[in-house]
Formats: C-alpha cells, sequence, structure tokens
C-alpha cells in the first residue's frame, strides 16, 4: 500500500463519505459510479477501513432489527432522486446500529465473520436468503436491488425468482426480460432460463425469455458464460458452453431444439430500460407488436398491407394512445379508438366516423 495517503477528513467526516458510498453501491447507480468508487478508496487505508466498518456495521445492525419479514429483506432500487434522501438515512441508521452494537456483543459476534459483501479487502461472502419473487405489471419497468449490490432491471410483465445460497447468487428468469447489473462476489452470479443458464461474476448482460420458451442473451459489459441446451443423445440431455464478450448476442430454444442463429440487434438493443426506444426502418407490424407488449390498449392494423410499412424514430412504447397518433401523422393513417384498442388504418370508415380521427 502507499504511504501517500490523503489527509483525513476532520471530524465524522470520513466516516460520512464511507456511508455514502455504502449507499451508493447498494443502488442503482452502482455501475456508474464504480470507477469514481474504486479512486475514493484507492485514497488509503483510511477509507479501506471506514467502509469496511460500515459494512460490518449494516450487518450487525440488520441482526439487531426485530420485526423483520422473512426474505432477503432489501429495498428495491430507488428514484434517482430520492438517493440523497436514502444516503441520510442510512448515516443515521449506522450511527444508531454503532452503539446498538457496542451493548450487544454476542450478535456483534454472531455476524463479524458475515460483514456485508460490499466490504473491501476481504473475500465477499454472500449469505443464504430465503428464495423471493420480483415482478413486473403490463407496461411496467422497474429497477431491484439485490443484496449482494447487484441489480436487476425488468421489462414489462416480467418474473425473476431469486434464492442465494452459500455457493452460488441463483436465479430463474420465469417469465419476460431482465438486465443484470453485476457486483463483484465469490459466489458466481447464475441466471437459468428456458433449461440453459447465464453464468458471471461482474458484469452487466440481458436475459430475454419468450412465451414459447426461447431465450435471448445479449452481453453488453464484461464476460459471461452461457450453457446452451442442445439434442438430446443416447437419451441423455446435451449442453454446450459458450463464451460471451460485449456486444455479443446468443439465441436458443429448449432443450429438444437446436441451438439458434442470433437475430440482428435492435437498434434499441442497449437503451430498453429508458422507456423512449430508438427504431430504424422498422416493420409498421413489428413496431405494434412490440408496442403492445407494454399496453392494456393494444394498437390494430385494420389490413394486413400495413404491415410492412417502414418507419424510423424515437417513440415512447408504454404510451399507445400517443404512439398511434404520432404514427397516423407519419405514415398518413387514421385512428379509431374503441374501449379496448386503437386501430390504424388507410381511411375512416363509414361506420367509425364518430371516434375516427385523420391525419390531416
Amino acid at each position: 500500500m502507499t504511504s501517500q495517503e490523503d489527509p483525513l477528513p476532520p471530524g465524522g467526516q470520513l466516516r460520512d463519505e464511507a456511508a455514502d458510498w455504502f449507499a451508493t453501491m447498494r443502488g442503482p447507480e452502482a455501475g456508474a459510479r464504480r470507477e469514481e468508487f474504486e479512486a475514493w478508496l484507492a485514497r488509503g487505508a483510511l477509507h479501506r477501513s471506514a467502509y469496511n466498518r460500515i459494512a460490518e456495521t449494516f450487518s450487525i445492525g440488520k441482526g439487531l432489527r426485530a420485526g423483520d419479514p422473512p426474505g432477503d429483506g432489501e429495498p428495491e432500487a430507488i428514484p434517482n432522486e430520492a438517493t440523497k434522501d436514502r444516503r441520510r438515512i442510512l448515516i443515521a441508521f449506522v450511527a444508531t446500529a454503532t452503539i446498538a452494537g457496542v451493548l450487544s456483543l454476542s450478535i456483534t459476534q454472531r455476524h463479524e465473520h458475515s460483514a456485508d459483501s460490499m466490504a473491501v479487502g476481504r473475500q465477499p461472502v454472500v449469505a443464504r436468503s430465503a428464495p423471493t419473487q420480483l415482478s413486473t405489471r403490463v407496461g411496467e419497468i422497474r429497477t431491484f436491488a439485490l443484496q449482494d449490490g447487484s441489480s436487476v432491471t425488468l421489462d414489462t410483465d416480467s418474473l425473476l425468482a431469486v434464492a442465494f445460497t452459500g455457493q452460488e447468487r441463483g436465479l430463474r428468469l420465469i417469465r419476460g426480460r431482465g438486465r443484470f447489473s453485476v457486483a463483484h462476489a465469490a459466489q458466481p452470479f447464475v441466471v437459468r432460463a428456458g433449461g440453459g443458464s447465464v453464468t458471471a461474476r461482474g458484469t452487466l448482460f440481458d436475459v430475454g425469455l419468450t412465451s414459447d420458451d426461447k431465450v435471448h442473451v445479449h452481453l453488453l459489459r464484461g464476460v459471461v458464460e452461457v450453457v446452451v441446451p442442445t439434442p438430446a443423445r443416447s437419451g441423455s440431455p446435451a449442453t454446450r458452453v459458450k463464451r460471451l464478450v460485449p456486444g455479443e448476442e446468443i439465441s436458443f430454444g429448449p432443450p429438444s431444439l437446436p441451438e439458434q442463429a442470433a437475430p440482428a440487434a435492435a437498434a434499441d438493443a442497449d437503451n430498453w430500460p429508458q422507456n423512449v426506444r430508438d427504431f430504424d426502418h422498422i416493420r409498421l407490424a413489428d413496431l405494434v407488436v412490440e408496442a403492445n407488449r407494454y399496453s392494456t390498449m393494444p394498437i390494430i392494423l385494420s389490413t394486413t398491407d400495413l404491415a410492412d410499412l417502414r418507419i424510423s424514430g424515437t417513440f415512447r412504447l408504454t404510451d399507445t394512445h400517443t404512439l398511434a397518433d404520432n404514427l397516423a401523422v407519419m405514415l398518413r393513417l387514421s385512428v379509431t379508438q374503441t374501449a379496448d384498442s386503437i386501430t390504424l388504418a388507410r381511411s375512416c370508415g363509414a361506420d367509425t366516423t364518430k371516434n375516427c380521427r385523420t391525419s390531416s
């Protein structure tokens, strides 16, 4: 270690900085601020020691709280505008938990070997947690914080089972799509879906599962190993391992089907969690199918000849009313809305005049 450590901040500032970083690295900003966090740690042993003390105190505090419901007990990720409030709460909690830890030595001893997995300079340990499920409604995109400092963003109408053990950080995608931002830890981070799995230790990747159990994996950062099911031979299931590098994708079906070539990456493949999506020369039918995944008010094309119309632009898929109006203007179509659907057509029909709007 270098001896040229930055001067120690006055009073309790170093403790507050450590608590602030502890909160940040367990929230949705963790990936974006990791380099800044590591630079703060590199300023010297005092900073690393302060961070470890915060992590240990937090583990003790979790053991001291009474009446918590079963499960991993971790909060879901909060919007960025609430991050500062969360940090202030965490700093106050750490101060309280420190006092409680001194008064309860037996509890401290029980937890001293299970400090939080983000503690620096130690082998990260992820405690066993009760299985839990994370889900989103139709039209909802939501980010959840996991107990190891990782996070997952679930797309519309998605369902994910989480069960961490001492051997692995295990997850199973049951429905929909997730983006996984993985914190470094000793245990592998394994996402299972459709008969295959994706294994990582610290990286960023998407896993999507269709209704017919086809899986699509897209790696954005780091390295992952994908276990791909292959057709059974001699009555025994077979698999093979595919190692991906950033930008690579792979798609596969159930074990009874052969591996499929990965489809061409969509223009918005990296940006789907942002709600606003970019498309380049996409078929109108494909855009409508994608938008209908996010809404209970589907868009319908009145005739099949509309399906192959091509369109480019940036659209908010979660608002099918606005999307239909924009498409009508861009393609010179009419819009007819009923109680349960929105129809795009070449022109208004005689029986839909009252509810039909033209683009002119």
